[in-house]
């Protein structure tokens, strides 16, 4: 699908002042399995965690409550739960941070995924669906997981190599701007009709 990626363009401006933060986004909903960036922060103490989400809804507003109740638990003092964020305040968090974790299993595409690009966060997902394969395509623009102590690695892995990786994750996100699908679409119409006039 298209993205719209100039706001988070932005972002990708600011080459200083970057910590070692890994950020989420996403609704708060069970299927985008916060809970594993959660354990994640427990065996990270010294990196940053900030999860940004939609909140609308008694399941979502459960799922928030479950994920206090176990940050109270873990004790966990390296993790942010924020709701509901202007996009201003999100793009301002995405340009002071490096990493963009991707935590839900077989997502069908990810948009959340190439607008942490575009805003010059290195991916970190897991190893299926649409961010697997098509955005990062296969470990190519970015790293893969498939369990808590693979995702461990590869974040240190990402967070060292982060000045190396950066412009190759932007460039990369431009492929999926509105007005490259527009001009995509655009040349697939104009083939079939072009077999179409060759036909007759």
């Amino acid at each position: 699908p298209p993205v719209n990626i100039n706001e988070f363009l932005k972002a990708s401006l600011n080459d200083k002042d970057r910590d070692d933060r890994v950020v989420l986004c996403g609704r708060y909903s069970p299927e985008k399995n916060f809970e594993f960036a959660l354990e994640l922060a427990k065996h990270m103490p010294h990196i940053d965690f900030t999860i940004i989400g939609a909140s609308s809804g008694k399941i979502s507003n459960e799922y928030y409550n479950k994920l206090l109740k176990i940050i109270e638990r873990k004790g966990l003092k390296n993790v942010k739960l924020l709701r509901d964020v202007p996009r201003h305040k999100q793009i301002k968090i995405y340009s002071k941070s490096k990493i963009f974790l991707h935590t839900m299993i077989n997502e069908h595409f990810g948009v959340a995924v190439v607008e942490g690009m575009a805003a010059g966060l290195i991916p970190v997902v897991h190893k299926s669906g649409g961010p697997w394969f098509d955005i990062i395509d296969r470990g190519r623009y970015g790293y893969g997981y498939s369990d808590v102590e693979s995702a461990v690695k590869v974040i240190d892995e990402a967070l060292n190599n982060y000045d190396k990786l950066k412009n190759i994750v932007i460039k990369r996100a431009l492929l999926f701007d509105k007005a490259i699908f527009i001009e995509k679409i655009k040349k697939i119409i104009k083939k079939i009709e072009d077999t179409k006039k060759n036909s007759y």
